[in-house]
């Protein structure tokens, strides 16, 4: 590498991290640990690409540091090879809510009607909880999706579950539901009160 490309990929790095060129390795670390909490891919805001790019320029200060200058080198230690850990949240969803979710049930009589009335987050991972055992045969659980993301309003979403895929209580959305449904999660379970 000539010093001219290592001057300009240490500008570069430097960049994404949102850092001065007179940057240290405690800047240096301080700003990857902010970087990769808030652009996380779990977080819901932030992408795969933006999180490897933040990652790829902190290991490329990291690996250079002597070469590029960067004050304290030898103390600048490997980036944290495992995601960040997620806090798990439980939201308990509100009158008003729950009255929405019940305003889309249909009534049909060959189904039985449920609605969930709490969201468990982990990370990009969701279980909603409902109150009431699944009845044999198809059932029709009312979810509100515009609990997910707080910048949008998205009516509350029936999912029709067939009692035969209820294991143990919990039922697993199908991934193509999931995609359609609840854009963003990972995974999807409905579990039922037993």
């Amino acid at each position: 590498m000539t010093p001219i490309q290592r001057v300009s990929e240490k500008s570069q790095a430097l960049a994404v991290l949102g850092l001065s060129s007179n940057a240290n390795t405690a800047d240096v670390r301080n700003a990857f640990k902010a970087l990769a909490l808030e652009k996380h891919p779990d977080q819901g805001v932030g992408s795969t690409s933006e999180f490897a790019l933040i990652t790829d320029a902190y290991v490329f200060l990291k690996e250079n540091a002597v070469d590029l200058g960067i004050p304290d080198a030898p103390k600048l230690r490997r980036p944290v090879t495992t995601r960040p850990l997620m806090q798990a949240t439980e939201t308990e969803f509100t009158e008003d809510v729950i009255a929405e979710c019940k305003a889309c049930l249909q009534g049909a009589a060959e189904h039985a009607e449920h609605v969930s009335t709490i969201l468990h987050r982990m990370g990009r991972k969701l279980t909603y909880f409902v109150p009431t055992e699944p009845a044999n045969g198809p059932n029709e659980v009312v979810v509100p999706t515009g609990e997910l993301v707080d910048s949008r309003h998205t009516l509350p979403q029936v999912v029709p579950v067939d009692a035969r895929d209820i294991a143990a209580g919990v039922y697993d959305v199908p991934s193509n539901v999931c995609e359609k449904l609840f854009p963003g999660a990972r995974s999807v379970k409905i579990r039922f009160a037993s």
